[in-house]
C-alpha cells in the first residue's frame, strides 16, 4: 500500500495513524467531507479511503455512496472509523459502500492488520484487473481473426461458385445437344459431371447462406470496372437463356464509369435478380441486362428487365 486518503472535518491527523503510516512508508492525504470531491484527483486513486466519523454520520454515508458510484474509485476499499455510540448504524454504513468499520479509540495493531488485509485485496484486484484487460484484448483479437476467416471463406466460396456455375451452364448446352450430338458414352460422362457440379453448387450456396445468417454483412468497397463485371455476367448466363430459347439482351455502354462499391455483393445481387428473371420468364421470352450513368445521383443505375410473369400488385406493398 502506497497511499491512503483520510477524511475528517477537523483537518487533523491522529498521531497513531501518522506513526503507522510512517513505519510502512504510506503517504497520507487529508480532506474534509465538504470538499473531498476536489481531493479525488481525476482518475488517480489512492489504495484506501479511511473515513473518520466524528459528528455527522450522514456525511460519512454520503461520502461512501459517492465513492461507490464514482467512475474511477468505486472499487477502492473504504474503512469507516466509528464511535461506540454509532454501533447501531453499522449495517447502514456497509450498505452505503464501506468495506469495513473499526471502532474508536483505535489500536495501532488493529489498524496495521486491516491495512495488511486490504493491501493484499488491492494487490489481488490489480492483478485480476490486468488479466481481465489482457483477456479482453485477446478476445477482441480472436473476434477480428474469426471475422477475417469468415470473410475469407465467404469470398473464396463465391469465387469458386463462378466457375462451377459456368460448368453447369455450358453443361446444360451440351446435355441438350445444342452444340452438337453426343454419343451414349459422352452423355453418361456428362451426366456425372452435371450431378457432381450441381451438388458442389448447392454446397457452396448453403455455405454462403450460412455466413449471411450467422454474421452481419461486411462491406468491402473498392473501385471496379462496372462494364467488365456486367459483361462477364452476361456471358456467364448466356447458356441459361439458350437453354430456354430466351433472348438475353446486353444494354450496357462501354464507356460506363467505374463503380465504387462492394464488388462481391454487387455481383451477388445482380446474379440473384438474373436467376429469377430466367426462372420466371417463359420459353422464347426476353431478358435484358442494362445500365446507365445516373449523373443526378452521382452513381449508376443497373436494371434487369424481362417479360415474365412479374409480381402481383398485392405482393409489391
Amino acid at each position: 500500500m502506497k497511499e491512503l486518503l483520510y477524511l475528517n472535518n477537523r483537518n487533523t491527523l491522529p498521531e497513531m495513524l501518522r506513526e503507522v503510516a510512517a513505519t510502512r512508508n504510506i503517504t497520507i492525504r487529508t480532506a474534509a467531507y465538504q470538499t473531498f470531491a476536489q481531493a479525488l484527483d481525476g482518475n488517480r486513486s489512492p489504495d484506501l479511503f479511511l473515513l473518520d466519523c466524528q459528528e455527522n454520520l450522514a456525511e460519512v454515508i454520503g461520502a461512501c455512496e459517492k465513492l461507490r458510484n464514482h467512475k474511477y474509485h468505486s472499487r477502492i476499499p473504504v474503512i469507516v472509523l466509528l464511535s461506540k455510540d454509532d454501533a447501531s448504524r453499522r449495517v447502514e454504513i456497509i450498505r452505503a459502500g464501506a468495506y469495513e468499520y473499526l471502532f474508536k479509540p483505535l489500536e495501532a495493531i488493529e489498524l496495521e492488520i486491516k491495512l495488511d488485509t486490504f493491501s493484499r485485496i488491492k494487490n489481488s484486484y490489480d492483478k485480476l484487473e490486468k488479466k481481465n484487460i489482457k483477456l479482453k484484448e485477446m478476445g477482441n483479437h480472436l473476434k477480428e481473426l474469426l471475422k477475417l476467416k469468415n470473410d475469407l471463406v465467404y469470398i473464396a466460396s463465391h469465387d469458386l461458385k463462378v466457375p462451377i456455375t459456368n460448368i453447369v451452364s455450358f453443361g446444360r448446352l451440351l446435355t441438350n445437344e445444342r452444340l452438337g450430338p453426343l454419343t451414349d458414352k459422352q452423355k453418361s460422362s456428362l451426366n456425372t459431371i452435371m450431378k457432381n457440379s450441381d451438388t458442389m453448387l448447392k454446397l457452396i450456396d448453403s455455405l454462403l447462406n450460412f455466413f449471411e445468417i450467422q454474421d452481419e454483412i461486411t462491406v468491402h468497397k473498392q473501385s471496379f470496372n462496372a462494364f467488365e463485371v456486367l459483361r462477364n455476367l452476361h456471358n456467364l448466363y448466356l447458356p441459361w437463356s439458350a437453354d430456354k430459347k430466351q433472348e438475353f439482351v446486353f444494354s450496357v455502354p462501354a464507356d460506363l464509369p467505374d463503380l465504387y462499391s462492394d464488388k462481391l455483393r454487387f455481383v451477388q445481387i445482380i446474379e440473384h435478380i438474373l436467376q429469377n428473371a430466367f426462372k420466371y420468364t417463359p420459353k422464347g421470352g426476353r431478358v435484358e441486362l442494362g445500365a446507365f450513368e445516373d449523373r443526378k445521383n452521382k452513381g449508376l443505375t443497373v436494371y434487369v428487365r424481362d417479360n415474365g410473369i412479374g409480381i402481383r400488385p398485392e405482393n409489391m406493398k
